[in-house]
């Protein structure tokens, strides 16, 4: 039975002082892609998470032989296949077809608001978003569940 608390640490994604076995749940949003040891990263999961508790993970994912030139955020290949390695069991994995357009229309929306006046945040997500926003159609955005 899950414990009525939350805590938080700040620390390297692959190396967190949590102990083993101690999390009922892990929320990793948005984070996989831009982490240089994705490995490592999933290996802290399975190791901190405790037998029957659950991590959900979101990220991008490569299509299959998409150009070479793709943003190194784009880099994975199998994110399923990244999590078993690392000992993590998946048991959904899900790609919604709705997902792309949003996406897409939500950077396009950011891109039209940016200008000298917006906020420095936008004007970040208007960088990322003319970074990444023409390679878009080459990566699927994924929902992992994995528990131990």
């Amino acid at each position: 039975m899950p414990r009525p608390q939350a805590s938080f640490a700040v620390a390297d994604a692959a190396d967190t002082p949590l102990a083993a076995s101690t999390a009922d749940a892990i929320v990793c949003i948005d984070a996989l892609q831009v982490v240089p040891d994705k490995g490592g990263l999933l290996r802290e999961i399975a190791r901190v998470l405790r037998p029957g508790g659950r991590a959900v993970i979101t990220t991008w994912e490569r299509r299959g032989s998409e150009p070479a030139d793709l943003p190194p955020v784009y880099s994975i290949a199998d994110a399923a296949a990244l999590a078993g390695a690392a000992g993590l069991l998946v048991i959904a994995r899900e790609e919604h077809q709705d997902w792309h357009g949003q996406e897409r229309a939500f950077y396009q929306a950011v891109i039209a608001h940016d200008n000298d006046q917006a906020e420095p945040a936008l004007r970040l997500l208007a960088e990322e978003a003319r970074e990444l926003l023409p390679h878009s159609a080459h990566v699927r955005r994924l929902l992992l569940v994995a528990t131990v």
